[in-house]
């Protein structure tokens, strides 16, 4: 009896699962007729053929893109995180196409996300209506819309899918006994290997959730779990942000110097109140105020009605929230008012100190807003009428989808994208500040960023910087290259067709030579008096990158055993636990 129960919910969970799938895929439709335009969707591409590129170089871990920036090199996976690289990287392995593995990955974030936020709630609520509805809210969040079909902001949608997971693991950590506590490693690894800013976003959150329960916190058995996702985490990332930290603490480059953003572009980006209402949900309902930005001015910043309505339910249901809950709700809905005002311009941005322009523009804070927001919604819906059937669920749900049907309306879907073009050697022009495989060349050391004629200009041979030097026989091919260097009558700097970063590697006869940076932000070597013949120069990657490579791999390896072990010793306890309680009903 015990196995035909189990194997019923088994299978009401697949049905709610199948559901969200489908509307999973109704989200993804636009994308059955091509590429989604997105103000940054191009770039994904780009710089996941950057990084294969990378690989058939040689490169392990894959870092710069030799055929970007007129054949000198660019990285992108230095600073920005690879997960959606790679995952793209395997599915075209199958499919052969680009723009084909693009549109799957967000097919797939996109239900992940559905799921994880089911799961979240399920856990929390036990109310398989209530979890139903959170999760089909959360998919047809306005804002996460905007991030596939108008900003193409792929790291932020992988958000919507890790953030849910996350907080699973913590929740468990705290109120389940840790029985699945890795779920707070996989949920961090996820968002730190995505994007950097909803990471950022979302460990304000959880500090905020373990401040709140901080007489929880307080316990060995939590603050031991806590530490081992920890331990896993730095041990599994550290591929990725040893070498940023390198790259960083070693040469200014323009992400953190010359392209920081200011209070004033905090305000100029902030939204009104009434944008969260309605927001640009029907063509041309409401643009942005803020004209002297155009990229708000297409945008939707609703937080969406179906969101906000069930919210103003809050004071009728209150009361029949479990006691041991209402602690949560409040705190849920509040911190997701407060991430909802900071979007607006309630808030005086001009006022507020220049480091809170990390976050580049305020309606990023929608996607906490709606993550918190969606199940105190989902709450108020089910609690409003007792005993709520699936076909009253069904009527909300539709009325989801047609309030959002005029978003997706605006996709901008351009068919035969020629995804191969990004194989090809990116010519740079003079003053040229935007590119279709580098944005806006965020990822160049600021000398050269701040010399973008030099770059348009600059042959591909080695130029003498100081000194003197007769160079010939130079051969260049990705990034390594060979020459010839004599009559070295005093010290030499020769600059090579190399935007310096670090790794580069160079000898003359075999006998290793120093590597700097130049005035002009590209790789410069240094030869004394007499130290002629034969010099090469490769790319090889620094130490750091090595071992932070080996230490991800051997965490990563580690974590899974860890995960198997744990599962092992919890059915084992589980089994145990079914014989002894079948052998005392015998008795």
């Amino acid at each position: 009896m015990k196995e035909k129960i189990k194997n019923l919910i088994t299978k009401d969970i697949l049905k709610y699962y199948f559901i969200i799938a489908i509307i999973s895929f109704f989200i993804c439709t636009p994308l059955l007729i091509g590429h989604a335009q997105g103000q940054d969707s191009i770039y994904h591409l780009s710089r996941t053929v950057g990084t294969e590129t990378a690989i058939k170089d040689g490169q392990i871990p894959p870092l710069i893109a030799s055929n970007f920036v007129n054949d000198f090199g660019y990285s992108w996976n230095i600073f920005y995180p690879p997960l959606p690289n790679y995952v793209m990287m395997i599915i075209k392995i199958f499919i052969h196409s680009y723009v084909k593995s693009l549109n799957i990955l967000i097919f797939l974030t996109v239900l992940v996300s559905g799921i994880a936020m089911f799961n979240l709630v399920k856990k929390i609520t036990k109310s398989d209506k209530i979890s139903l509805l959170a999760s089909i809210l959360y998919l047809l969040v306005p804002y996460r819309l905007v991030d596939i079909y108008i900003r193409g902001a792929l790291g932020e949608v992988l958000a919507f899918a890790f953030i849910p997971i996350v907080f699973n693991g913590l929740y468990n950590i705290l109120e389940d006994n840790g029985k699945r506590h890795y779920l707070l490693a996989i949920g961090a690894i996820g968002l730190l290997l995505s994007h950097n800013i909803s990471t950022l976003l979302t460990i304000i959150v959880a500090i905020m959730y373990l401040l709140i329960n901080i007489k929880k916190v307080l316990n060995k058995k939590v603050i031991k779990y806590l530490l081992i996702n920890a331990c896993f985490i730095v041990l599994i990332v550290a591929f990725f942000y040893g070498p940023m930290l390198q790259n960083k603490m070693n040469t200014e480059y323009a992400v953190f110097n010359e392209l920081k953003s200011s209070s004033e572009g905090l305000h100029d980006h902030s939204v009104y109140l009434y944008q969260l209402l309605f927001g640009k949900m029907q063509y041309e309902w409401s643009y942005s105020l803020n004209e002297t930005n155009s990229q708000n001015i297409d945008m939707c910043f609703a937080l969406g009605l179906t969101i906000i309505i069930p919210i103003l339910f809050t004071p009728f249901v209150y009361k029949k929230i479990d006691k041991d809950k209402r602690k949560l709700y409040l705190t849920t809905l509040l911190l997701g008012i407060f991430f909802t005002l900071l979007t607006t311009t309630i808030i005086p941005w001009t006022k507020l100190p220049d480091f809170i322009s990390i976050i580049q523009y305020p309606y990023r804070f929608l996607l906490i807003a709606s993550f918190l927001l969606v199940p105190i919604a989902a709450v108020n819906l089910v609690k409003m009428k007792e005993n709520i059937d699936l076909g009253t669920i069904a009527i909300y749900i539709l009325i989801a989808i047609i309030y959002i049907t005029p978003l997706l309306q605006e996709a901008q879907i351009v068919k035969g994208v020629d995804w191969k073009e990004f194989y090809s050697t990116e010519k740079i022009e003079e003053n040229q500040r935007f590119s279709r495989y580098c944005a806006t060349f965020e990822y160049l050391p600021s000398k050269a960023f701040n010399n973008i004629n030099y770059i348009a200009n600059r042959s591909q041979e080695p130029i003498v910087q100081a000194g003197y030097c007769e160079i010939s026989e130079s051969q260049k091919e990705n990034l390594e290259i060979t020459f010839s260097a004599n009559d070295i009558k005093e010290e030499t700097k020769i600059e090579l067709p190399f935007i310096y970063y670090m790794g580069y590697k160079a000898s003359v006869n075999g006998q290793k030579l120093e590597v700097s940076e130049s005035d002009n932000g590209f790789v410069q070597i240094t030869l004394n008096k007499g130290q002629e013949g034969k010099v090469e120069v490769k790319y090889e990657g620094t130490m750091l990158y090595y071992i932070s490579f080996v230490i991800s791999v051997l965490g990563t390896i580690s974590f899974i055993i860890y995960i198997i072990i744990l599962e092992y010793k919890q059915r084992r306890l589980l089994l145990e636990g079914k014989t002894k309680k079948n052998n005392e009903t015998k008795k």
